[in-house]
């Protein structure tokens, strides 16, 4: 569960209608990929960890986003790819040639960019096929030999994508036991990827929706320098998430600021070296002196410090998040003017209780709460019959809210704190 902390001195209540609350709120959040790593974890930094699912379940994964026609492997749970040849290879196949074979990867800065597409130019070939730009169909024209996590061999080729389906063959190196499948764009709206398993001949639908998430923690292979490809435990950002990273900050959680122009639509914007093994000590050791700003769809944008990784013992990530601006909607509009009544907001942060909006005289208002997207999850509650009302925020999920106070044309706009 989220805890709240504070790490700078707190200014409970506001008098002056333009000022707001200085204390910043750290919601302390955890991760677990479980012992030894063996899940991937999808994270949503307003809902926290959204699924799970057991890495070694899929050997490949199919894009099924709109224009989507890469393939990627799961190189976290040991899968290699090698390009064996032409299409006209497909017969010939040999032990012997596969092993001399360069391995092609996944590209971890891009989700569209699996290790089937390597080798394209990034318009008409895309790695695996030709596209087609009159009948918009990808024909496959390579052999490809996948060793999965267990050292089986298979060899496989995409048959082609066409209308939005891939058809896809693969067999054992000897040519038995050929199957056939097919992947249906249309059948995962929301998605992502859809995945596949060859031992049991599957196609598996295992991703949350693809607006329900913002990070996912998994193994996955990078380049360490120079070419060397490895395993690695991380993060990387769901497509619709970007991501600015700051260092050398003497105070990670409150130092600097974003800026929108810097941030970066990379998936491994924050990947794999916010940490570092101690071989001597035997743990890991966090970079302390770095932020991530995330940027949502909606526009909020958070801060992430990482504070501890457990490593394979627990799969435990440990952060700290804070709201650094909310959702581009009704919330960002919301003025705040000096043409109301000062107002006291207590108590500030609230638990389990009520918290009571009080103005310095009589104003026939109205009082919205917003939550962090910028949705109305309290409202109205009027003020017109005294100086004071009572809100209920007892049904509030901890995070951080916004309480409007409307009166004729004026507005303003107070921080809410629900522990």
């Amino acid at each position: 569960m989220k805890t709240q902390r504070f790490f700078s001195s707190l200014v409970l209540y506001v008098f002056v209608l333009s000022q707001s609350i200085s204390a910043q709120t750290v919601i302390y959040d955890e991760v677990s990929m479980n012992p030894g790593n063996t899940d991937m974890v999808f994270y949503s930094i307003e809902e926290g960890s959204v699924s799970s699912i057991t890495q070694s379940v899929w050997d490949l994964a199919f894009d099924v986003s709109p224009m989507g026609a890469t393939i990627r492997i799961n190189g976290g749970n040991g899968c290699e790819l090698f390009l064996y040849g032409g299409i006209e290879t497909w017969d010939d196949v040999e032990l012997e040639v596969v092993e001399t074979l360069p391995n092609l990867y996944n590209d971890p800065t891009n989700w569209g960019v699996g290790a089937y597409s390597q080798g394209g130019d990034g318009m008409f070939d895309i790695g695996w096929g030709l596209y087609d730009v009159v009948t918009h169909i990808v024909t496959g024209n390579k052999v490809f030999v996948i060793k999965l996590g267990d050292g089986t061999l298979k060899k496989t080729k995409i048959v082609s994508l066409e209308a939005g389906e891939y058809k896809f063959v693969y067999s054992n190196i000897d040519g038995t036991d050929s199957q056939e499948i097919s992947v249906l764009q249309s059948d995962y709206t929301d998605k992502n990827f859809v995945y596949f398993n060859f031992e049991e001949g599957m196609v598996m639908d295992l991703e949350p929706d693809n607006n329900s998430w913002n990070l996912v923690f998994l193994k996955y292979v990078a380049d360490l320098g120079g070419g060397y490809y490895y395993p690695v435990t991380g993060c990387l950002a769901n497509p619709n998430t970007n991501i600015q990273q700051l260092e050398g900050l003497a105070d990670p959680f409150y130092d600097s600021d974003f800026s929108t122009e810097l941030m970066s639509d990379l998936a491994d914007e924050i990947g794999y070296d916010w940490k570092s093994y101690d071989m001597e000590a035997g743990v890991y050791n966090i970079v302390v002196d770095r932020c991530y700003f995330v940027s949502e769809e909606n526009g909020s944008i958070w801060r992430i410090v990482f504070t501890a990784f457990e490593g394979s013992a627990t799969g435990n990530v440990e952060m700290g998040i804070l709201l650094e601006q909310p959702a581009v909607n009704d919330v960002s509009n919301l003025n705040v003017t000096d043409n109301l009544n000062e107002i006291l907001l207590y108590p500030n942060p609230a638990s389990n209780e009520n918290v009571i909006l009080e103005m310095a005289q009589k104003t026939d208002a109205a009082v919205y709460i917003y939550d962090s997207k910028g949705s109305i999850v309290l409202a109205p509650s009027i003020v017109n019959d005294g100086n004071f009302v009572s809100l209920q925020v007892k049904e509030l999920s901890q995070g951080i809210y916004f309480v409007e106070v409307r009166a004729d044309a004026a507005s303003s706009t107070k921080r809410l704190i629900i522990e």
